[in-house]
């Protein structure tokens, strides 16, 4: 699961769930730790590393060149964190313009009514 976490392949649900356990789990976050010294550290295909890194924010290739892998546990969590906030954040202004649009189309049809029972 660390490695659809880490590309980017859970749903929401699933990945809130995982950040949630693994950011409270120390034996989970040396797991992730460990993924990521086989990944860059241990890994022989240096541009294949590169040709990641190139899309990755400057923070995380200063992290991943400089071996600190528990911190880059820690800015993955972080950052899945802020997107799982933006996306509740979303969903709820999703859910507030669902229910203005509901009342406008309530709205409109009582004036509707109204003009047709009185004019």
């Amino acid at each position: 699961m660390i490695d659809a976490f880490d590309r980017g392949h859970l749903d929401v649900e699933i990945m809130r769930d995982f950040v949630e356990h693994v950011s409270g789990c120390a034996d989970c976050q040396e797991e992730y730790e460990i993924y990521f010294i086989m990944k860059y550290a241990l890994s022989n295909d240096d541009e294949l590393i590169e040709s990641e890194l190139a899309e990755e924010p400057p923070e995380v290739q200063k992290i991943v060149n400089s071996y600190d892998f528990k911190a880059l546990v820690t800015y993955r969590l972080k950052a899945a964190k802020q997107r799982l906030d933006k996306l509740k954040l979303n969903e709820y202004y999703n859910k507030c313009l669902f229910a203005i649009a509901e009342f406008s189309v309530i709205l409109m049809a009582i004036f509707y009514i109204f003009d047709n029972i009185f004019m």
